[in-house]
């Protein structure tokens, strides 16, 4: 019995050699390439350089994906967020967003109020408001005043918008940006 055992782990052993130095692979232009249990210096380093470039050029397809992308479309109220109004000329203004919905002078400042509301709505009020039930019924997006001082530079913006049900007034003086409830106003 034990003489089996060693002829059949012998046998096996054998036909594991015997294949071992007899396999070789072919690759797509039909040449023979030694296993990669057959060391070469010279394949191992073309495989490394050949992994190397794979690498690269997959960081480059992810990349380019990534750059393809499409982004998240940004928030009319971000976009006003991330202009730097203050400072700009009544001109610049009007360049950025048009004329101005209302238009008034109050104690030696001229405001300016956009309304930011869907195709089908108007804010009817001539003086500067808050739009509460068009903003709390999402007809208006988002309400702009711009405040410009005796020499026609903006030296206040304000937004006005709706984030989760609640009203929010983000304003922008050159001592700094608030944003709060716009029921603390």
């Amino acid at each position: 019995m034990n003489k089996s055992k060693f002829l059949v782990i012998g046998l096996i052993l054998a036909s594991l050699i015997a294949c071992s130095n007899k396999e070789q692979s072919t690759d797509t232009n039909g040449t023979n390439e030694p296993k990669s249990s057959e060391s070469n210096p010279s394949n191992e380093m073309e495989k490394k350089d050949s992994s190397q470039t794979e690498n690269e050029e997959n960081k480059k397809d992810t990349q380019e994906t990534n750059d393809n992308e499409e982004k998240p479309e940004e928030s009319l109220v971000d976009s006003i967020k991330g202009e730097n109004l203050l400072g700009l000329s009544q001109e610049e203004i009007k360049n950025l967003y048009g004329e101005p919905a209302v238009s008034v002078n109050a104690n030696q400042y001229l405001i300016w109020r956009y309304d930011f509301a869907s195709e089908n709505y108007a804010y009817e009020e001539s003086v500067i408001s808050v739009d509460v039930s068009g903003l709390q019924s999402g007809q208006m997006e988002a309400q702009l005043t711009v405040e410009f001082g005796d020499d026609d530079i903006a030296d206040v913006f304000s937004i006005y918008y709706v984030k989760d049900g609640q009203i929010l007034h983000y304003r922008v003086t050159k001592e700094g940006i608030t944003e709060e409830s716009a029921s603390a106003d």
